[in-house]
């Protein structure tokens, strides 16, 4: 996530070994993010917010909240 200026705020990565895709990023008033995609598997998307796909390309939807 970068600012306006185009200076990194933050950044997630998934648990290795597993495959997620997120073609689509949004970000509301109040500063939370949305990513809109598909994983395959158990993926830890950090802080504890663990998802797992039922099969291959299961559709999610992470939000990180601005604190």
């Amino acid at each position: 996530m970068y600012n306006p200026s185009g200076t990194a705020l933050w950044a997630r990565t998934v648990t290795a070994g597993f495959h997620a895709y997120f073609p689509a990023v949004a970000v509301d008033g109040n500063g939370d993010i949305f990513a809109a995609g598909s994983q395959d598997g158990t993926v830890n998307y950090g802080d504890g917010i663990i998802a797992t796909g039922t099969g291959s390309n299961s559709p999610i939807l992470v939000k990180y909240v601005n604190k």
